[in-house]
C-alpha cells in the first residue's frame, strides 16, 4: 500500500501495524489514496471493513487487491464482483483502523 503522504516515521508505524512487505507490492499498482474518490461507502463490521467501490473503477480495484494480497498477505482480501463492487478486508482491529482511515480519506 502506498503511504507516501506520511512522514517516514509514520510510514514505518503503519507498515508495522499492517505487517506489510511493501517491496512485494508492484510499484505501478493503484493505492487506497488513488482509489479514495471511487469509494461509495465504508462500513465497519465485526472483524472486517466493508467498502463499496464505483464499479466503473473495477480494473483499478482489482489491481489494488492483487497488490495488497502480495504485500499484506496476512490480511484477508475478499473482492465480490457483480453489478456492484464490494471489498471486505478481514484483519486485526488495529489494522482495520488503518484501512478504515485510508478508505475514508483520513490517511
Amino acid at each position: 500500500m502506498t503511504t507516501e503522504r506520511r512522514p517516514a516515521a509514520e510510514n514505518e508505524d503503519v507498515l508495522d501495524v499492517l505487517a506489510c512487505e511493501i517491496d512485494a507490492r508492484p510499484k505501478d499498482a493503484p493505492s487506497f489514496a488513488d482509489l479514495q474518490p471511487a469509494v461509495l461507502s465504508v462500513a465497519r463490521e465485526e472483524g472486517a471493513v466493508r467498502v463499496e467501490f464505483d464499479p466503473a473503477r473495477r480494473d483499478d480495484v482489482r489491481r489494488l487487491v492483487e497488490a495488497e494480497r502480495l504485500c499484506c498477505a496476512g490480511i484477508g482480501w475478499d473482492l465480490r464482483e457483480g453489478p456492484g463492487l464490494t471489498l471486505r478486508i478481514v484483519a486485526a482491529p488495529g489494522q482495520l483502523d488503518v484501512f478504515e482511515g485510508f478508505l475514508r480519506g483520513e490517511g
